[in-house]
């Protein structure tokens, strides 16, 4: 499956212009984006994170920080690369800064209609490059989408908890999604170090979908 995904981002690359990926916009502090943003850090990406109040901000950036002092302890790093690392990581509590993002992903609560507001304020705070990515597990994205007038560069990138542990990524598309998104959303996973998997927006996607009849077999 590795493979498979790199040899597929190599042929999208050359088909498509392919979006620089250094600038990360971030929305939700809560487990899940703190810890998706300490793995974005860790491969040399800037990142702006995103919540409504300094209190959540203060959390999120806590968990980062206390992920890469793990690998400090660990002797995987030394204390001026951490330095630098954390230094990466940026908090906001608007959409300053998300103009420059060349990908931002949606890690807020499982709320279509919360969904859809941010993505419609979204739209209007980033370039019109930005791709636009959702993190969720449970709701589907031809949902989500009609709350962009461009839905053409929405896509979902789901990882899984904790993404500084979970390998496998899956990158949801629905019939709008266009090649450069899809390509964006792969190659960024490959720039983290894991392994993307590309599916079409189905209750449950993959894993999940394969999962249920699956426990129901072991009941």
């Amino acid at each position: 499956l590795r493979d498979e995904s790199k040899k597929w981002a190599e042929e999208a690359a050359g088909s498509v212009d392919k979006p620089k990926l250094s600038h990360v916009g971030l929305l939700g502090a809560g487990t899940m984006g703190a810890s998706l943003a300490k793995v974005m850090i860790d491969k040399g990406l800037t990142v702006r994170l995103k919540d409504v109040s300094p209190e959540a901000l203060s959390k999120g950036l806590k968990t980062a920080h206390d992920l890469i002092k793990k690998d400090l302890k660990r002797k995987k790093i030394n204390q001026r690369e951490a330095d630098a690392i954390f230094a990466r990581l940026t908090p906001t509590t608007d959409y300053s800064g998300f103009k420059h993002a060349d990908v931002v992903i949606e890690a807020i609560l499982e709320d279509l209609d919360l969904k859809r507001r941010v993505f419609k304020d979204l739209e209007n705070a980033c370039s019109p490059e930005t791709i636009l990515a959702t993190n969720t597990s449970s709701l589907r994205l031809k949902d989500i989408v009609t709350a962009l007038d461009k839905p053409e560069r929405f896509i979902g990138i789901h990882f899984f908890n904790p993404p500084h542990k979970m390998q496998l990524v899956e990158i949801v598309t629905i019939d709008s999604t266009n090649d450069r998104a899809i390509a964006g959303a792969v190659a960024l996973v490959h720039k983290l170090g894991k392994t993307p998997v590309v599916v079409k927006d189905c209750p449950g996607f993959l894993v999940n979908r394969l999962l249920t009849p699956y426990m129901n077999e072991a009941g």
